[in-house]
């Protein structure tokens, strides 16, 4: 970015100064004649709005102090003098800070790095000729200056003096969420997004063949994970009347959503860890999705989520609305509205399934909300968001999916292997999320 200069000098007199090109007493500078005018007497503008506004802010003023009743001929003698007096002074000053400059440019041996240093004498060095003017010959093909930076200003400051420059273009290439990125700067347009392209291209390549390695680099302990399942067996709790024991589903699972992926490029690996939950029908996971994270709960039936956490389809209901809605659906769906607030929830995965729920249902879904947070700026979800899993075979260290992401789009497809046993990570508590409106209402967590 441009070197920023210290204060001009300043010139005193007669409790007056002058600093740069401004004339005043203090920070207050003169007011030109032509404005008093139009302050004094606004209804010799065309334009009639706004007069009441000019008379409050010229009646403002004069009670501050900051305007004087009459600009006497001595101030405007003494202005003139202490301006004469002034201007060597100024350029002394003014050819000082330009021999500092010089030396920092000559220190800069390359584009990018000139271009971070002053993107106007950026321009004015490569792209004008001594007169000022537009100079197509004096830099014939595009510059490439590389942006390594997070919110680095040299994209916008050098946006904006390129456009004040007939016939220039630039266009950013590589990464458009990530660095290292490249802005191309030349006079053919053409030219300047064919290059830009081709380094999108290859920049989407590079973050595709990183990705697929971390998901590859988790291969290894994935394969240990399920010869010590087939070895050992899976941890089964002999006192659980479920037909499917959550214990199965415990540990520290990789995931990939290729959808955050193609947004919001993650930098590391995304994750899922899950813990037995403090009811054990049901079960909480710690979410990484790079761009979100929160808390996943997850459970064996419908009905059990829906009698601690309903998504957005089943909004908040009154105790009277439970009247109203009896019977229409409450069995099925388990919602908040078929019991009082504050009742326990009636656990419904014990026992084995109907064989209705059996057809219905495929071998080894687990259904899931989720809520949580958006990792930028902190949004938290309005509601909690539903999805399920499909674990892929008998080990339960596999998993395909789909799941509703805020900022993401609606059964969003995700995969997940496990690589640890233990899950590594802790869950935040659903209220942190949810604000009490159904956390605490039913006491959990």
């Amino acid at each position: 970015m441009a070197p920023r200069r210290p204060p001009p000098p300043v010139l005193k007199r007669s409790g007056f100064t002058l600093r740069g090109d401004t004339f005043g007493v203090e920070k207050h500078s003169r007011v030109e004649r032509k404005r008093l005018s139009e302050l004094f007497f606004p209804e010799r503008l065309q334009e009639k709005a706004g007069v009441s506004d000019l008379k409050n802010l010229l009646k403002e003023a004069v009670a501050a102090g900051k305007v004087m009743r009459k600009c006497a001929d001595n101030v405007v003698e003494l202005e003139r003098s202490m301006r004469a007096e002034y201007e060597p002074i100024f350029r002394a000053w003014d050819a000082e800070q330009k021999a500092i400059e010089d030396v920092a440019w000559s220190k800069r041996e390359t584009p990018t790095e000139r271009a971070e240093m002053d993107p106007e004498r950026f321009i004015s060095y490569y792209f004008l000729g001594d007169d000022g003017k537009p100079d197509p010959s004096k830099t014939k093909e595009p510059i490439a200056l590389s942006v390594t930076e997070p919110y680095s200003p040299l994209g916008w400051e050098l946006s904006r003096e390129v456009t004040k420059i007939p016939g220039l273009h630039h266009r950013r290439g590589g990464s458009y969420l990530d660095y290292p990125a490249t802005i191309y700067v030349g006079w053919d347009k053409d030219e300047v997004d064919g290059l830009a392209q081709k380094a999108t291209e290859e920049a989407d390549r590079q973050r595709k063949a990183e990705l697929e390695g971390r998901w590859e680099a988790t291969s290894e302990k994935h394969l240990q994970l399920i010869e010590k399942v087939k070895r050992d067996g899976l941890f089964v709790d002999p006192t659980s009347k479920v037909h499917v024991d959550p214990h199965k589903f415990v540990g520290s699972y990789v995931v990939r959503c290729k959808e955050i992926e193609k947004q919001w490029p993650p930098t590391e690996n995304l994750t899922l860890d899950v813990i037995l939950g403090s009811r054990n029908n049901i079960l909480e996971a710690a979410m990484n999705l790079s761009m979100l994270e929160g808390t996943m709960l997850l459970a064996l039936s419908e009905s059990t989520l829906d009698a601690v956490a309903p998504s957005e389809e089943y909004p908040e209901y009154s105790e009277d609305d439970d009247d109203d809605e009896a019977g229409d659906g409450e069995q099925e769906t388990g919602s908040i509205s078929s019991r009082k607030r504050g009742a326990p929830a009636t656990d419904t995965t014990s026992g084995p399934p109907s064989k209705k729920a059996k057809a219905d249902v495929p071998e080894g879904r687990v259904f899931l909300r989720v809520t949580g947070r958006e990792t930028g700026e902190g949004e938290v979800f309005s509601f909690p968001e539903r999805g399920h899993l499909d674990f892929t075979d008998d080990t339960y260290t596999t998993f395909t999916g789909e799941v509703n992401l805020p900022h993401v789009g609606d059964k969003i497809p995700i995969e997940g292997r496990k690589v640890d046993a233990a899950p590594k990570r802790q869950p935040e508590p659903w209220i942190t999320f949810s604000g009490g409106r159904y956390g605490l209402e039913l006491g959990f967590r």
